[in-house]
């Protein structure tokens, strides 16, 4: 199943947007996650837990895009290099993100984009 997902930079840029094409489970990061939690021991034994939720903010995004995508790892780095946030529309909501690291596996570009907030 092929997926699209929307990137585009926050101020205006002729460059700077993209629908990528990508497999269905190469989305990794925003549908799993933790909790905000601490555990403190106590002196009698027992624990204090500190629990402030879940927040999207704690995911990271990993896109992989199918490879009939062309230049699309030159695009990914030229966000990393000139961007500190974007804006991502995936079929699971629209978020405010970091462009953290661009890397290439199996002769496909990665991009891990840090979720800063999730706004639909």
């Amino acid at each position: 199943m092929i997926q699209r997902i929307g990137i585009s930079t926050s101020v205006f840029d002729m460059e700077g947007a993209r629908v990528v094409a990508i497999a269905g489970d190469t989305i990794e990061g925003i549908e799993y996650g933790g909790r905000r939690v601490t555990r403190t021991a106590t002196l009698d034994g027992g624990s204090v837990v500190y629990d402030t939720g879940f927040a999207a903010s704690d995911a990271t995004l990993t896109i992989t895009p199918i490879e009939s995508e062309k230049d699309i790892g030159d695009w990914f780095a030229y966000l990393v290099k000139n961007y500190s946030s974007v804006n991502v529309a995936t079929p699971r909501g629209f978020y405010y993100a970091t462009p953290s690291k661009v890397e290439v596996r199996d002769s496909l570009p990665i991009l891990t984009l840090m979720i800063i907030e999730q706004i639909v």
